[in-house]
């Protein structure tokens, strides 16, 4: 939700996000299959909400959200639903483009969605982002690594220093796996708890969870791992069916 990278395969990608939250509002429920307009998708949900801010489905698509769009925004004191819906509601639309078009975002707070689709040429990588105001879509290289950070959380000076960290770990690490990308977001720059990629604010602010969905051709995998419970799951989720 609040620090997301993104690292190509020959295959597919591995997506990793880091849930940036107030401790007081509680683990949230482990990820389970759910369904959704007759689409099957897996995800971990917000035990306040019901929404979540990572999912995958059975239909090709990953999406992952995180808060905020390019700056930090002044926050209101209520917003007709929750972000954690938006991804839920995707799959109310025929595609993607339709969603983007259409989907209402009057009244909801700004956001960052990363819609990663799978096509028998390869990965599609796009953006949208919602300052408040107006939609913003960016098509991004899907052969290239990325980070995202929350806009409401980090400068974008730490957002280009996490690239940099996130090339250095790259180097030392030829071979790419979950459990590779979970260590980067748990066990690194851990010195500084304020802007490292794992933070610790205080009582009100700290990464609770980290999530890491490792998409190929013949199978889906996921690690879930919950940093207040101190517990982690893996799932072997589907055999999804690619197509044009």
């Amino acid at each position: 939700m609040c620090t997301v990278s993104y690292i190509p395969k020959k295959d597919g990608f591995i997506l990793t996000s880091n849930r940036d939250e107030n401790p007081m509002r509680g683990s949230a429920i482990p990820p389970h299959r759910y369904e959704v307009k007759g689409l099957s998708v897996f995800c971990p949900k917000d035990p306040v909400s019901g929404g979540t801010w990572l999912l995958t489905s059975d239909n090709n698509y990953t999406l992952c959200l995180l808060n905020g769009a390019f700056v930090a925004h002044e926050k209101k004191q209520n917003y007709r639903h929750s972000r954690g819906r938006v991804i839920l509601d995707f799959f109310t639309y025929e595609n993607q483009a339709e969603f983007v078009e259409k989907y209402n975002l009057q009244d909801i707070e700004p956001f960052t969605l990363l819609m990663i689709q799978v096509v028998n040429t390869g990965v599609l990588f796009s953006v949208l982002r919602w300052d408040g105001l107006q939609k913003h879509v960016e098509v991004l290289d899907p052969h290239e690594r990325h980070v995202f950070s929350s806009a409401t959380l980090y400068s974008d000076e730490i957002k280009n220093l996490r690239q940099v960290w996130l090339e250095e770990y790259m180097e030392l690490t030829p071979k790419v796996s979950i459990a590779k990308m979970i260590q980067f977001h748990t066990q690194t720059h851990l010195e500084d708890t304020f802007n490292g990629v794992l933070i610790d604010r205080g009582p009100n602010l700290k990464t609770v969870s980290v999530c890491s969905i490792d998409y190929s051709r013949n199978r889906t995998r996921m690690t879930y791992v919950d940093l207040l419970k101190n517990k982690k799951y893996q799932y072997r989720i589907m055999h999804l069916k690619v197509d044009q």
